[in-house]
């Protein structure tokens, strides 16, 4: 489960790194998009949320 923990906070911690609040997605998007790869990671095989077309996958 640490490991999980470390994952989800370099998650968090990387967006930070290249977010621009006018860049191409918006923060919904990035959030909705983060929300569903950490849920994945975790064991969760999808969350109820609108299908967003992500660059990361």
């Amino acid at each position: 489960m640490c490991g999980k923990v470390v994952l989800i906070v370099a998650i968090g911690s990387h967006v930070s790194s290249w977010y621009k609040p006018r860049g191409k997605m918006s923060l919904d998007t990035i959030v909705d998009t983060y929300t569903e790869m950490i849920f994945r990671q975790i064991g969760f095989a999808s969350v109820a949320a609108p299908a967003v077309s992500s660059p990361f996958w």
